[in-house]
């Protein structure tokens, strides 16, 4: 269990506008109530369940730092080159959304060959799935 911050109240309501999505729409596509995510936006200090930080992790593509930080990350950011955003490798989800990580944070990938895209395992021990081949990530880790 995690307590909401600003910062993550400000993600949520900046994500739901820029992707015109209301509490509704939101919810459906995290299998969430729109009650729990209006309560985040509303509310600092609501708590927050581990499984829903990592519902919210996914679907940001961010981890829970990054989620949780104070900081603007890149996902707020109105920049989608990755060549402007010093220090991140951009991955894209199989759905298609971008994923920028740090490379330090990346402890391994492989591609598994029942699956399509490869997985990228970080420090935290989280797992991602993304569409770039094993090449691909070598090469951007070795950049």
């Amino acid at each position: 269990m995690a307590k909401t911050n600003k910062a993550l109240q400000n993600r949520l309501i900046n994500y739901r506008h820029k992707h015109n999505l209301s509490l509704r729409k939101m919810a459906t596509e995290l299998d969430m109530t729109s009650n729990s995510i209006s309560k985040w936006e509303r509310i600092e200090g609501a708590t927050i369940s581990n499984s829903s930080i990592k519902r919210l992790c996914r679907f940001f593509g961010v981890s829970k730092e990054v989620l949780f930080s104070e900081q603007q990350d890149v996902n707020d950011s109105e920049q989608q080159d990755v060549n402007d955003i010093d220090g991140f490798i951009k991955f894209t989800f199989l759905s298609g959304n971008p994923l920028y990580v740090k490379p330090e944070t990346i402890k391994g990938f492989w591609k598994n060959e029942d699956e399509e895209g490869s997985f990228i395992f970080f420090e935290n021990k989280e797992c991602m799935t993304v569409k770039e081949s094993v090449s691909e990530i070598r090469g951007a880790l070795n950049d």
